[in-house]
C-alpha cells in the first residue's frame, strides 16, 4: 500500500527543482532566487522526516494571508526562508501525509466511520462553528499525535489572474 498522500490543488504550482520553468510558469519577477526554485516539492516535503507538512502559500488575492495558523511567518514565508516549523493548521492546497497519519485517525475518531461501509472514513469532516475541512484535519490528526508543519523555504504557488505567493502579490 501507498504511504505518502501528496495533495495540491489545481490552482497550485510548487517549485518541482526546474527555476526557468517556474519563473516562466508563474511569471515571477527576478527577485525570486534561483536557489529557492531549485527546491522540489516531493523531495522537500518527504525529506523533512515530518509525517504532516506543507508548503508555505498564500490565499489568491494581493497580500493574501499565509494559509496557516501562523500568519507572524508571513514574511519569512514570501521570503522562502528556509525552515521547517509546527503549526496547529494549514491549507491541504500542498499538503503531503504519511498512511500512519490516516491509520491514527480512524483510531482515535471512530465516530468518522459511515455506517454504510460503502462510503469512504470522513477524515476531513469539518468540525462545526464555521471550521473547514483543512483545520479540521490537522486538528485531528494533532490529536492523533501528528502535528502538522509548514515548510518555509518551499516556493508554492496560488495562482488566478496573478500568480501569489513569496516575492510576487
Amino acid at each position: 500500500p501507498a504511504q505518502w498522500l501528496l495533495m495540491i490543488d489545481d490552482d497550485i504550482i510548487p517549485a518541482v527543482g526546474r527555476p526557468n520553468f517556474t519563473r516562466t510558469v508563474c511569471r515571477l519577477p527576478n527577485t525570486v532566487k534561483d536557489v529557492c526554485l531549485q527546491r522540489h516539492v516531493i523531495h522537500r516535503l518527504v525529506g523533512s522526516g515530518k509525517t504532516l507538512i506543507g508548503g508555505a502559500y498564500f490565499g489568491r488575492q494581493p497580500g493574501g494571508r499565509l494559509m496557516c495558523d501562523l500568519e507572524h511567518y508571513t514574511k519569512a514565508a514570501r521570503n522562502h526562508e528556509d525552515r521547517v516549523v509546527k503549526c496547529k493548521w494549514l491549507g491541504t492546497g500542498c499538503m503531503l501525509v504519511h498512511r500512519k497519519v490516516f491509520e491514527d485517525i480512524q483510531r482515535h475518531f471512530p465516530e468518522l466511520q459511515p455506517k454504510d461501509p460503502q462510503i469512504p472514513f470522513d477524515f476531513f469532516r469539518p468540525l462545526g462553528n464555521g471550521v473547514g475541512e483543512d483545520i479540521s484535519f490537522c486538528h485531528r490528526a494533532s490529536k492523533a499525535n501528528h502535528d502538522p508543519h509548514i515548510d518555509l523555504g518551499l516556493p508554492v504557488y496560488h495562482v488566478g489572474y496573478y500568480t501569489y505567493g513569496g516575492g510576487t502579490l
